[in-house]
């Protein structure tokens, strides 16, 4: 979807956006190497390497860097993203002054210090108190392309004397100082421009350097494409400068924090410029602009958008609890969630998060009448419908027993007993054991997850939980293949049953058969018989409204072969 957005709408977006990067990015670590650096008197240049570390995967790894001294100038960017290592470069200028000095530059919270020694004490003639200097040539013409050249100082009396620039574009490369007579270096910049004049201060005389315009002429600078537009995730591109051979360009991102990593920075005729985009945390679309070759280069962030996993759920009139896949368009897209009926519908995880995520949620029991209700997620509609409290209906439990594997097993289903009873598979057979289970959901009323596994063949197992922890946590075993709910009972609390249910006993054969089983009853004597034969009592695992008929009825071996050594 297109959206037309007034320019002051996107400046407040792009401004939360990248207040949002800014506060994201804090958590990452920074270190400098080396943490100092000593220079002599005269001016230079150095640098120092900052190294951006991220500690979360949702860390954007940004910095900043300072110089706190006024006779130290950063060249690199003050501003920039990206976990790594980054070059720090900065320049000083000369100390005409006899003492030391020091000034500092912080990177990513760290100190740099930067130690410059004053000039070295030299003792010269009186003659020093007026020296007479003089320099050859006085002026030079240069063509525009970049070139260099020699200034020779005549000082007879064997005074101190300085050389520096006066124009961005004359650089002393050597004899920035020097006793008595000496020679200074420089160099001059190619011209894309009109001709122009520049100076440098040698010996307190001035030295003239008149360079020209370029023989060429500067065709106006396009680039391609124009401009590019990335989703909310954003990314990386490149744009390719096209422009006269020898005229030179430079390329800088007017918003830091959106464009970032531009390189080349400069660069001469045809080029290609690649560079980096942060995602967009917010719903509406965003730009972004860089200059490069003296034209601009918009790029355009589409705004977050979010789908949910499903579009509602029903459940039954009983607690329960449930999970919404959130799917977002950009890593950095930013929703939340919160419901529109909390009376019995919580956000219990995921009531705000960032990119794609899950939101889960509860539902208190039903006592009336069957209703509907809302979570609103991401700005999406999640309906819930949760069925009325009518009476559960209920069913009988039956186990059986397989000698070959000294195992147990359990249906609510009368169909799946009646297969079993006629042979539909062999070996099972009934232990004369039944209680009552319900058949379907209710209130207060909690499913039984049935798992089935054959990682141990040629026998296989079952295994039944209500507990909806334990149920998901088996559900990411691959050994254990989740079949269905097998029924529907009430939870123990503190290892108590409710009023109206009985105990349903969990023991454990501890693996003696050489592959887990468990068995369920609700017959305290059987219960007591197997843990004395080297079961494993796991308490009370669920309550259910009634229990076996008869306890003194065990055909699993009349309560001996539990197939374990007591």
């Amino acid at each position: 979807m297109k959206y037309r957005i007034r320019a002051q709408m996107v400046a407040i977006a792009l401004f939360l956006s990248f207040a949002l990067f800014s506060s994201l990015a804090s958590a990452a670590s920074y270190s400098i190497s080396p943490t100092s650096r000593s220079h002599t008197s005269s001016a230079g240049s150095s640098s120092f390497t900052l190294t951006v570390t991220s500690t979360s995967w949702l860390d954007f790894c940004s910095y900043s860097v300072t110089s706190n001294a006024a006779w130290i100038t950063l060249t690199s960017e003050a501003l920039g993203f990206g976990c790594g290592a980054h070059t720090v470069s900065y320049s000083y200028t000369g100390n005409s002054t006899f003492l030391s000095r020091t000034g500092t530059i912080t990177a990513g919270g760290q100190t740099y210090t930067v130690t410059q020694s004053g000039q070295p004490l030299i003792i010269l003639p009186l003659t020093c108190l007026f020296p007479t200097y003089s320099i050859s040539p006085s002026s030079r013409s240069a063509t525009s392309f970049a070139t260099t050249g020699t200034v020779n100082v005549t000082d007879s009396d064997s005074c101190g004397w300085t050389a520096a620039s006066n124009a961005s574009w004359i650089h002393v490369t050597a004899g920035a100082s020097g006793t008595g007579n000496g020679s200074v270096s420089y160099s001059v910049d190619a011209n894309s421009g009109a001709a122009r004049s520049g100076t440098m201060t040698i010996a307190g005389k001035t030295f003239t350097v008149s360079q020209s315009a370029p023989l060429i002429l500067c065709l106006a600078p396009s680039l391609t494409p124009a401009g590019q537009t990335f989703t909310a995730n954003g990314g990386s591109g490149s744009l390719a400068v096209n422009y006269t051979s020898g005229c030179s360009w430079t390329a800088a991102s007017n918003n830091p924090s959106c464009i970032f990593d531009v390189s080349p920075t400069s660069g001469s005729g045809n080029g290609t410029v690649n560079y980096s985009v942060a995602g967009n945390s917010g719903t509406a679309a965003g730009s972004c602009t860089m200059t490069v070759a003296g034209q601009t280069f918009t790029v355009t962030l589409n705004g977050c958008t979010f789908a949910l996993g499903a579009p509602g759920a029903s459940a039954g009139s009983g607690a329960s609890t449930g999970t919404v896949s959130v799917n977002a368009s950009g890593w950095a897209c930013n929703w939340s969630a919160t419901s529109n009926a909390p009376s019995w519908i919580t956000v219990t995880a995921g009531s705000s998060g960032t990119g794609s995520g899950n939101v889960s949620y509860s539902l208190a029991a039903n006592p009336g009448a069957a209703r509907t209700g809302t979570v609103t997620i991401a700005g999406q509609t999640f309906t819930v419908t949760q069925g009325d409290a009518a009476p559960v209906a209920q069913a009988q439990a039956v186990e059986y027993y397989h000698a070959g594997f000294g195992h147990y097993f359990v249906t609510g289903s009368a169909g799946e007993a009646a297969g079993i009873d006629g042979g539909a598979v062999l070996g099972w057979t009934r232990t004369g054991q039944t209680y009552t289970v319900y058949s379907s959901n209710g209130a207060g009323l909690s499913p039984v997850c049935r798992f089935f596994t054959i990682t141990f063949a040629p026998k296989s197992s079952h295994f039944y939980t209500p507990n909806a922890a334990e149920c998901t946590l088996v559900k990411t075993n691959p050994n254990w293949q989740f079949e269905q709910n097998a029924f529907y009972v009430n939870e123990p609390a503190g290892g108590f049953c409710p009023a109206g249910t009985v105990p349903l006993y969990r023991i454990y054969n501890n693996g003696h058969s050489g592959a887990p089983n468990h068995r369920y009853t609700t017959c305290s004597t059987i219960h007591d018989n197997m843990v004395s034969r080297g079961w494993v009592s796991e308490g009370v695992a669920m309550c259910v409204p009634g229990g076996s008929a008869n306890c003194a009825t065990d055909n699993s071996g009349g309560g001996v072969n539990y197939n374990a050594t007591p």
